[in-house]
């Protein structure tokens, strides 16, 4: 591994060779070690669909054609130009890898309200183009361990896990209440909630 290396790269590798270390301790059971070679494996996976120990760099010409025509329209679709030039030409011969980073600079574009995925159904069409062509190259592991959990969430909570919803202590609220009353220039210790959310509304012009 040099300097050239990508961030994920060298992530991937010091990945490897952690869970190589941990297969060697005598405290895990046969059970534990099996699962540390299963993520081995997908490591190795990982690192081989990536062209990252590949003497020779795989033909991008013999991935499946379904997902190279979804890179293509994803390209398209689109609008930072120069990001799609620049990912396009980074992985030149890593489509999956390619695809991935497109769907993630479209996401990146519709949370700046620039138009994207119509909903959540068609980002799991897309998972599962990516489920299907690395299950056919018989990279199931892989599949298992970074696709099906995202689509997991995807199927559950859609887009809404942007959502933050803050809630704060009753006493709080009641306390910033009679400081709006103040600012109306009453000095009643108690809270119109009413009255409070009228004056807060007329402030703001919401």
């Amino acid at each position: 591994m040099t300097d050239t290396c990508s961030k994920p790269t060298r992530e991937q590798h010091r990945a490897l060779y952690v869970e190589m270390v941990r297969n060697e301790y005598p405290k895990y059971t046969e059970h534990e070690r099996r699962r540390i070679r299963e993520r081995v494996v997908t490591t190795l996976e990982t690192l081989w669909r990536t062209a990252e120990i590949h003497l020779v760099r795989p033909d991008i010409s013999s991935e499946p054609g379904a997902l190279q025509e979804r890179i293509d329209q994803l390209a398209i679709l689109v609008k930072a130009s120069g990001g799609v030039a620049e990912i396009l030409d980074r992985h030149e011969e890593e489509p999956w890898r390619q695809m991935a980073a497109l769907m993630a600079l479209r996401l990146g574009e519709q949370s700046r309200g620039a138009p994207g995925y119509r909903d959540p159904a068609c980002l799991v069409d897309d998972l599962n183009l990516l489920s299907h062509t690395l299950a056919e190259a018989g990279c199931h592991m892989l599949e298992e361990a970074t696709i099906r959990p995202l689509r997991h969430k995807l199927e559950m909570f859609g887009f809404h896990l942007a959502t933050l919803d803050v809630r704060q202590n009753s006493e709080f609220h009641d306390k910033a209440g009679i400081r709006v009353k103040r600012l109306e220039g009453e000095e009643s210790g108690v809270v119109d909630v009413e009255g409070c959310l009228s004056f807060l509304i007329h402030e703001t012009n919401v």
